[in-house]
């Protein structure tokens, strides 16, 4: 691996233990919050709409079954976490691997190929990792700048555990749409639960604000058209990803999509040049 690259990365995992370091303490208290905050919503919609506590009880009774019933039993669940786990170490060898040899590696599967369809093969493959680059920094600048703000507007209006709430906004943020909406809600649950109803709706609106700057401006010149899908694209995309792989494959079916359609495009543009 080259150094430079060597060292970003040493720089990633330093920051990444340094955060976990200063946060994992406080995710148990962040849980009995969200409970409260949960609680508290739970009495105003009781109490403004038309519905009992029989009837939300009721509704939040299916809600658990429903989840208590598609959960694996013990041994499943171990053997999952043995999965996930070989599947992370086997990620990282391969992302190693990848980061020392691609290039060669690309080169070998290039010799292997005859007439047009080396030159389009090349083609589509550089497409494709230029979209992935571009994703992955794109991605990873805009939900810094979603954690960045929100977890200061969390921190001027006092709310508690600002620092994990910001980590889940950024954790967030790799997952479109669906990432953004989660984390903007456990962050006014929160503050719900600590400050009451009128900091909850100034972290909506902080929320809100920050999310609309994001996906007007930043995500458009951060990402330019290099990567864009249509919102209803993403939405099936991150669904199906989610029932795929679970978590992970709503993290990774973004990026594979953009690639996906980025080698699908330049392969039909390369072949309309031809016919023309």
């Amino acid at each position: 691996m080259p150094g430079p690259l060597l060292r970003h990365v040493d720089a990633l995992v330093g920051v990444g233990v340094l955060v976990w370091n200063l946060t994992a303490s406080q995710f148990g208290e962040l849980s009995q919050q969200l409970d409260q905050g949960l609680d508290r919503a739970r009495d105003f919609v009781t109490a403004n709409l038309p519905i009992t506590d029989a009837q939300l009880d009721k509704l939040v009774k299916q809600t658990r079954d429903g989840l208590s019933g598609s959960a694996p039993d013990p041994v499943g669940g171990a053997r999952t976490a043995a999965e996930v786990f070989g599947s992370i170490l086997l990620a990282l060898v391969l992302l190693f691997f990848l980061l020392k040899d691609g290039r060669s590696m690309w080169r070998w599967v290039l010799r292997r190929m005859t007439g047009p369809n080396r030159e389009l093969t090349a083609a589509a493959g550089r497409a494709g990792w230029r979209t992935l680059g571009a994703y992955s920094r794109g991605t990873m600048v805009v939900a810094a700048i979603d954690a960045i703000g929100i977890g200061l507007a969390l921190v001027l209006l006092r709310v508690p555990l600002a620092l994990p709430l910001a980590l889940i906004t950024f954790l967030g943020g790799f997952v479109p749409i669906i990432g953004a909406t989660v984390a903007g809600t456990i962050a006014v649950l929160v503050a719900l639960a600590a400050n009451g109803p009128t900091t909850a709706l100034l972290v909506l609106a902080a929320v809100i604000a920050v999310q609309q700057i994001e996906g007007n401006l930043l995500e458009p010149l951060v990402m330019k058209r290099q990567v864009q899908l249509h919102p209803a694209v993403i939405l099936v995309v991150v669904t199906a990803g989610t029932l795929v792989a679970g978590i992970a494959g709503a993290f990774v079916s973004v990026p594979i999509a953009a690639v996906a359609w980025r080698i699908l495009d330049t392969v039909q543009r390369h072949r309309a040049a031809d016919s023309a």
